[in-house]
């Protein structure tokens, strides 16, 4: 059994022409491999947005990444979106023939204002040998997971995600004379 662990962080400068401040990235991950060919892993990731000290900077800093919008007693509220996090478990299981395997994750978002439906997720097993290849799967994605890194963004573009598939197929091979 093996334990990798990996720890990076980047710090980006502000950017004036798009309204950005600096902002950290870290990330952490450990990896637990088992068995044969199987792992754990779980992963935090964090940007943070630096120096942003009250709204009057917010002429400073406009981008829709940052600054934000929200309805406060029916009154349209101007607030920065100071940070974004996500953390994820991902399990992958491979049997010693190969025939088995299966890719599973769950990860969760979080930043200021969003509570609930923030979270992700997804299983993915196939059996696979000369005569039959079976693939089963779904993920779901709740309407308010936001990671803003690492993630291709979807959010808003499909809010609130469950998709199921499968797939089975038989193996033919031409007999030797």
């Amino acid at each position: 059994m093996q334990l990798n662990v990996l720890a990076e962080g980047v710090e980006t400068k502000e950017q004036k022409d798009l309204g950005l401040p600096k902002q950290n990235y870290t990330v952490a991950t450990i990896m637990r491999n088992f068995g044969a060919q199987s792992s754990i892993a779980i992963t935090y990731v964090d940007k943070s947005s630096l120096g942003l000290s009250n709204l009057k900077d917010s002429v400073r800093f406009f981008s829709e990444d940052v600054l934000r919008h929200r309805l406060v007693n029916g009154q349209r509220e101007a607030y920065f979106n100071r940070y974004s996090r996500a953390m994820s478990v991902d399990l992958e299981l491979l049997s010693k023939d190969n025939r088995w395997y299966n890719g599973s994750y769950y990860a969760i978002s979080q930043n200021p204002l969003v509570d609930g439906h923030n979270h992700a997720g997804g299983t993915f097993t196939r059996y696979n040998d000369r005569t039959f290849d079976i693939f089963l799967g779904g993920s779901f994605q709740g309407k308010n997971y936001n990671s803003e890194t690492g993630f291709v963004p979807s959010y808003g573009v499909y809010p609130g995600v469950l998709g199921l598939f499968n797939s089975i197929n038989l193996k033919f091979y031409p007999k030797n004379n």
